[in-house]
């Protein structure tokens, strides 16, 4: 279960909802407290995208075992199932 595999579903079953959670973001908050929540929640999901690129190229950590990489896949893709869940049952389950 992909990002993009929640946002075609939605996109078929559930197109308000979709609209609700593509609006997010330091612009979709009203308080100035939340925008800067936002901003650093932001920059920290673009660097955990960014960091492991960088780990892998530059060698920076030791190589991990492949039982410990397949376990790290796993939970990831439960996450994601078990968000799609959560959005699927509860359509208020909005940005803000």
């Amino acid at each position: 279960m992909r990002t993009g595999d929640v946002t075609v579903y939605l996109a078929i079953h559930d197109k308000k909802l979709l609209k609700r959670r593509l609006h997010a973001g330091p612009a979709a908050e009203r308080t100035r407290t939340q925008k800067i929540i936002m901003a650093f929640a932001m920059t920290g999901f673009v660097a955990l995208l960014v960091v492991p690129v960088l780990d892998h190229r530059f060698g920076w950590s030791p190589a991990v075992p492949a039982h410990a990489s397949i376990s790290a896949e796993v939970l990831v893709a439960l996450s994601f199932l078990i968000t799609f869940f959560v959005i699927r049952e509860n359509s208020y389950a909005t940005v803000v």
